[in-house]
């Protein structure tokens, strides 16, 4: 009486396969066992249970049946979409991971390159001096 009721969702059994057999025909509550002559989504009150005699004719409707395949088809998926999701994600944020190190890497070399480029243009503008100055020596002999 107290409990807030659940979806048809929630009362369908998660073990339950989209390919048994059993799995259409058949209603479950919410502890994933079945229930004959009531509806799918049968996490239901006191008043609720009172309505059984329409209930008999709505569980072997080839609709309600049909119904309750396609839910557990449609979780089945929204389970694998999930999966797939993850698995995206976990990739991406691997690659992430990849591209920072790499980028770190990266990074250094450019340092060490400039650094070293700073040297030898340093170098460079010494020896231009040395050999101007040996040039003028040269013409003043």
């Amino acid at each position: 009486e107290g409990k807030p009721q659940e979806s048809s969702l929630n009362c369908l059994s998660s073990q339950a396969s989209d390919t048994s057999p059993l799995v259409s025909q058949a209603s479950f509550d919410c502890d994933g066992t079945v229930v004959q002559g009531k509806p799918a989504n049968s996490c239901t009150s006191k008043e609720q249970s009172d309505d059984d005699d329409g209930d008999l004719e709505e569980n072997t409707d080839p609709a309600s049946a049909k119904r309750v395949k396609r839910m557990l088809s449609n979780r089945e998926s929204a389970r694998r979409s999930r999966k797939r999701k993850q698995a995206h994600q976990n990739d991406i944020e691997s690659q992430v991971t990849q591209l920072r190190a790499e980028n770190a890497s990266l990074l250094k070399r450019l340092t060490d390159m400039t650094q070293k480029y700073k040297e030898a243009s340093l170098g460079n503008r010494n020896l231009t001096v040395d050999i101007e100055t040996m040039r003028r020596k040269v013409w003043v002999l």
